[in-house]
């Protein structure tokens, strides 16, 4: 199953495009080892998003994107 299968299925198409952007950019921060993030990689990638000056709102956003990917890699195991 694809992130966008995933999505569709999951969550309301409103709000499919910008998880899957959220995805995007959290997989190509992390590159090859986004599959295997611990739980440092995350927080690491969420003080990258701080020192953007994001809302507090779009960080927890990210992170629930973040969560979004998490579940689909689980599933496909």
């Amino acid at each position: 199953m694809s992130l966008k299968e995933y999505l569709q299925s999951e969550y309301s198409k409103t709000s499919i495009s910008g998880y899957e952007n959220m995805i995007n950019r959290f997989l190509l921060a992390l590159g090859g080892k986004a599959e295997k993030a611990s739980y440092t990689d995350v927080l690491d990638y969420i003080g990258l998003l701080r020192e953007q000056n994001l809302h507090p709102k779009s960080l927890r956003n990210n992170l629930f994107a973040i969560k979004i990917q998490c579940r689909l890699v689980k599933e496909l195991v």
